[in-house]
């Protein structure tokens, strides 16, 4: 009996994938001239290859639905290839966010630039507390 790959190889090579139909992949496999129990044997060989799997579930919902990162055995079970990650090679890609001095001078200038904007833009506009109507008139 031919393993998954070679299967899926003789699938495509038919227009067909390992998630089309039962009966189409029956049919591809008589038209290569499998035997019944061989043509059995693969056809659930498939199912069991596309039925999800407790841990790509769990994983599939780490990507969508959280901030978690994966380890190496549900990144394994995601691509269906064994992938080695050792703990170094995983924080060096990551991205670590400390805040320092630089940081906060720079969100204080940022507020202060945009109070005084506003603060202008009242002025010129007469608006607010500079309204003429206004019971604290400034500059007058």
């Amino acid at each position: 009996m031919p393993n998954l790959l070679d299967i899926e190889i003789m699938l495509k090579i038919q227009g067909l994938s390992l998630a089309s139909s039962r009966e189409a992949i029956k049919s591809a496999l008589e038209q290569a001239r499998f035997s019944a129990e061989d043509i059995d044997k693969i056809v659930d060989l498939i199912q069991k290859h596309n039925t999800p799997t407790p841990e790509k579930l769990q994983g599939l919902y780490k990507i969508q639905r959280s901030d978690c990162s994966l380890n190496p055995q549900e990144i394994s079970s995601l691509l269906g290839i064994e992938v080695r990650i050792t703990e170094l090679e995983g924080k060096i890609g990551q991205k670590n966010y400390h805040p320092n001095a630089h940081h906060f001078v720079t969100i204080l200038l940022t507020l202060i630039l945009a109070l005084g904007g506003l603060l202008a833009a009242m002025y010129h506009y007469k608006a607010g507390p500079f309204h003429p109507t206004s019971p604290h008139t400034f500059f007058e």
